[in-house]
């Protein structure tokens, strides 16, 4: 019996389809382009374009006006970190960063740098800020609150002179500014009793505004000034008669006074009469000379002194600057005296500054709080 032939199986060849061909090229080609977005795309979208550092001297001008503004902000050297790529900068817990902040830009701009970011990680309490200009970054400074940095570094204490002359919108404006200054008033005047009342009224420290003999100037005397050839009786009248017409008064300062405060005799009749009436003096300080404050001390007084007068000159930029000197003396040495005047000029300095004085470190406080 034969055998019947094995078959021997060949494989069909597999025809394909020009559809096909198109189909598992395309895959192969978005494979190609995952590969390349992978490893040169994502990261360039990842990094940005790589920023170049600002030049030597532009970083230097950076670093003096940052440095510049965080002394005016009262932010001390100690406080300040060099480190690898940025600086750390400690301020108090509750520093008032966005008056910083405006402060920075301003100053910044000057120089063609601004803020490139800022962010703040309120768990962190960090806030980080980068500068630049353009594509050119300076380095990067991250700030840190800390709780246990005073935010009060000094107080100040503002007396503002001549009040009773008029009742008018300054007057009343300085009256019922919220700022704690002290209201001067000079008895025997036609508004004297009106201002007295709505000072008090506005919650207002008040003090008698005392004429004293000046030197080289001229005076009125209405029967409260005391003058240097007067007898003692008479000073000692013309206190208690300024005494009964502001009886809330907490203290007495000067007004002129240049030739009387520096008089040992008048000096020592006329405190020894303000102490027996259990008030303060405040020697207005319109002499250099004055003997005042060492009478004052000899006899146990409480007493203190004016360091400046805001507005010598009727000159907002020069009452700026006074007021940028008044926060300097309060942080230097914690405390601090100054004298204006109820004026027009003064009262739009005032408005402006006073509200910044407690971000640059200084407490306003009614003049009571300062004598000693």
């Amino acid at each position: 019996m034969k055998r019947r032939p094995r078959k021997i199986k060949t494989k069909k060849k597999r025809t394909f389809k020009f559809s096909e061909v198109k189909w598992r090229n395309g895959l192969l080609l978005a494979a190609v382009a995952l590969a390349i977005a992978r490893f040169v795309i994502v990261p360039l979208a990842t990094r940005g374009p790589r920023p170049t550092h600002l030049s030597r001297a532009e970083s230097v001008r950076v670093s003096m006006v940052v440095d510049e503004v965080l002394s005016d902000f009262y932010i001390r050297d100690n406080w300040r970190f060099k480190k690898r790529d940025y600086v750390e900068i400690h301020i108090p817990e509750k520093f008032k960063f966005v008056n910083f902040y405006v402060e920075l830009n301003k100053k910044l701009k000057a120089i063609g740098i601004r803020v490139i970011e800022c962010s703040e990680n309120p768990v962190q309490t960090k806030i980080t800020m980068t500068l630049g200009s353009g594509k050119k970054t300076a380095d990067k400074i991250v700030f840190i609150r800390k709780s246990n940095l005073p935010s009060i570094a000094g107080v100040a204490a503002i007396i503002i002179d001549d009040f009773g002359y008029s009742y008018n919108d300054v007057t009343q404006e300085f009256l019922y500014m919220q700022e704690p200054l002290t209201i001067s008033i000079i008895p025997g005047l036609p508004n004297t009793e009106r201002v007295m009342r709505q000072a008090q009224l506005a919650e207002k420290e008040i003090l008698i505004h005392m004429p004293m003999e000046p030197l080289n100037e001229d005076y009125d005397d209405h029967g409260y000034t005391i003058l240097c050839d007067q007898d003692p009786g008479i000073i000692r009248l013309r206190i208690q008669k300024a005494i009964s017409e502001i009886p809330i008064a907490a203290g007495i300062n000067n007004h002129q006074g240049s030739k009387a405060t520096a008089d040992r005799n008048v000096m020592n009749v006329a405190l020894r009469e303000i102490k027996r009436n259990h008030l303060f003096f405040i020697d207005s300080r319109t002499n250099s000379k004055s003997v005042a404050l060492d009478v004052a001390k000899k006899i146990h007084l409480a007493s203190a002194a004016n360091q400046m007068f805001i507005d010598a000159r009727e000159d907002e930029d020069f009452m700026e600057t006074q007021m940028k000197r008044l926060a300097d003396t309060a942080n230097r040495n914690g405390r601090v005296i100054g004298i204006a005047h109820v004026r027009k000029k003064t009262l739009q300095v005032l408005k402006r500054m006073l509200p910044e004085l407690e971000t640059h470190g200084v407490r306003l406080v009614p003049v009571s709080k300062l004598v000693r």
